[in-house]
């Protein structure tokens, strides 16, 4: 079969189209109909037209996904002015629903206990003789319950049963809003206590596969234990990089991760899912499956491991992005990143215009387009150093001979000490290279990322650049060993136990290293938070930047390709 090559200008466009598409319908006050109106005339003109010329169509693809976000802007304004109208009011509600994240227990300082965890509400009940009729269109909707008991509720015995994730519960208690800077809508939270309504609704209760998914996610972290009895905050840590148990990871531990840069490993992201599709990948592999069920086999096995990490929007939209990256080949068309990306957009941003102005949307897709268009050139550029600089053209001449003296040595290498010692001059090179990869693609994420936590968080973190570097592979290496241990723990405790252990002692290595990245000075300082001229600007260099490094990248690679031709 041949595969054509990968083409992704058309799928870019559209993707930019549907982007300022929905930005412009969520933020401009236009009826829908108007946008849609305008994109079916347009439509009509573009079958009529004997050029079928493609502006048209993109600027028809523009209108309806400004219709799409003006939709979703109207009905979220609506909504969320009724939510803050009603916690303002703290009118007392009875919602129906289920609990959709693992419950997160604490022991408070004056007694008692609390449970945190979201809620999915699918219905309100009348509580106290005050209606909430107003609260109904806008069902279903997310939020965040604190369910207050005894520290009964902690025992591995309690008393009375309480909310495990997937389970319908019913609970009573007042509403309540908090704003965030970085969002349109406030954070909604529920505050409820045993001597309230409270009580199981089998009838809310979630789809049986989905449950059980939260059956071996409990069973994952209770294993994730084994031979870690001594370590519980080396559990925590890797329950939360596996499974995203985030809340359980010590305070001043994520402390030492965000003054490095480096507490997004915590949230189950682009980087998991890529570690979790390449074991998955490699297991297929080695079973013999055909390339075309593997893929069949691959994605649902991707998105169950999404909802099964806690089913984040950061993991969601990683998984859109995999999926769709994977199912290239299965529709006979080479994979390429940065079409996977642009697909991903468009899917994400029509069945949920309102993404566009996440945070974590925006964080997700610039660092992967920062790492996909500048990072190659980065990579070039920094394979072009040479250990040391030569002073003339003499001197660089030795310096390639040398090189081209040392490939033919670990070529022709015969006996045990020759082969060592070509042996480990490979290792070196792979080490470097590894090296300057890692750096190319920490300074591009960091290069695009950077500006929207100074806007956003009024904070600089340029130590995250060299931090990332080693982490990231060690966090890689971390997951998968512990990801191979729950495999092989299947036949035997005895392999997980060592699995897990091994995986704690580099999460020891990588909690000190970020100890001391944390420590540099000037490694990370707060600011005021950077207006958005400034952003303009920073984005405006960096494109600029972008365009010379490619000119540069282009240069390096045909002086490389005269290198080696000398050297062969």
């Amino acid at each position: 079969m041949v595969i054509p090559p990968a083409r992704h200008q058309p799928i870019v466009g559209l993707a930019l189209t549907v982007v300022v598409g929905t930005g412009a319908g969520l933020v401009l006050h236009c009826p829908p109909w108007v946008w849609a109106g305008i994109a079916a005339l347009l439509l009509l003109a573009w079958v009529l037209s004997g050029h079928r010329h493609g502006a048209l169509l993109l600027l028809s693809s523009l209108l309806l996904a400004a219709a799409n976000g003006s939709v979703t802007a109207q009905r979220d304004g609506t909504r969320t002015r009724e939510l803050r109208a009603l916690a303002e009011a703290r009118t007392p509600v009875v919602l129906k629903g289920t609990i959709v994240t693992e419950p997160n227990g604490e022991r408070l300082p004056h007694g008692g206990a609390r449970l945190s965890f979201q809620f999915r509400a699918t219905e309100a009940v009348e509580a106290g003789g005050c209606p909430v009729e107003r609260l109904r269109p806008f069902l279903p909707f997310r939020i965040d319950v604190d369910f207050y008991g005894p520290e009964s509720f902690l025992s591995p015995n309690p008393s009375s049963a309480i909310p495990e994730a997937g389970q319908g519960w019913m609970f009573g208690g007042r509403i309540r809003a908090r704003e965030v800077s970085y969002r349109t809508e406030p954070i909604l939270s529920l505050r409820t206590a045993v001597d309230e309504v409270h009580r199981r609704a089998s009838a809310a209760d979630a789809p049986v596969w989905r449950q059980r998914l939260w059956d071996m996610r409990r069973e994952m972290a209770r294993r994730l234990a084994l031979g870690l009895a001594d370590r519980p905050r080396d559990v925590a840590i890797l329950r939360a990089l596996l499974l995203g148990y985030r809340a359980d990871v010590p305070a001043e531990v994520r402390d030492l991760f965000a003054r490095s840069g480096t507490v997004h490993v915590f949230a189950i992201s682009g980087l998991h899912i890529l570690i979790i599709a390449k074991l998955l990948s490699l297991a297929l592999r080695r079973t013999g499956v055909p390339w075309r069920i593997h893929t069949l086999i691959l994605l649902p096995l991707l998105a169950a491991y999404t909802i099964l990490s806690g089913g984040r929007p950061s993991a969601v939209r990683a998984c859109v992005m995999a999926s769709v990256h994977n199912a290239a080949g299965f529709l006979h068309r080479r994979p390429s990143p940065v079409s996977s990306v642009a697909a991903a957009a468009i899917v994400i941003l029509v069945a949920s215009p309102g993404q566009l102005a996440d945070l974590g949307f925006a964080f997700s897709f610039a660092s992967v387009l920062g790492i996909l268009l500048l990072s190659p050139s980065l990579k070039v550029l920094f394979a072009g150093f040479r250990r040391q600089s030569p002073k003339s053209e003499a001197d660089d001449l030795v310096l390639r001979m040398e090189r081209a003296r040392e490939r033919m040595e670990d070529e022709t290498a015969e006996g045990p000490l020759s082969r060592l010692r070509a042996t480990l001059r490979g290792w070196r090179r792979k080490l470097s290279l590894k090296t300057r990869d890692g750096l190319a693609v920490s300074v591009a994420a960091w290069s695009v990322a950077e500006p929207i936590t100074a806007r956003v968080f009024g904070q600089l973190v340029p130590v995250s650049v060299v931090s990332n570097v080693l982490v990231i592979p060690a966090i890689s290496v971390t997951v998968s060993i512990a990801a191979v241990g729950f495999v092989v723990g299947a036949v035997h405790p005895l392999p997980e136990m060592l699995c897990n252990r091994a995986a704690a002692l580099l999460l020891n290595g990588i909690v000190w290293f970020t100890g001391v990245c944390s420590s540099i000075p000037l490694g990370n300082f707060e600011t005021k938070p950077w207006p958005v001229g400034l952003v303009a600007v920073w984005y405006g260099a960096l494109l600029v930047t972008a365009f010379l490094l490619h000119i540069a990248a282009e240069r390096r690679r045909r002086a490389d390709i005269v290198e080696e031709d000398f050297d062969s």
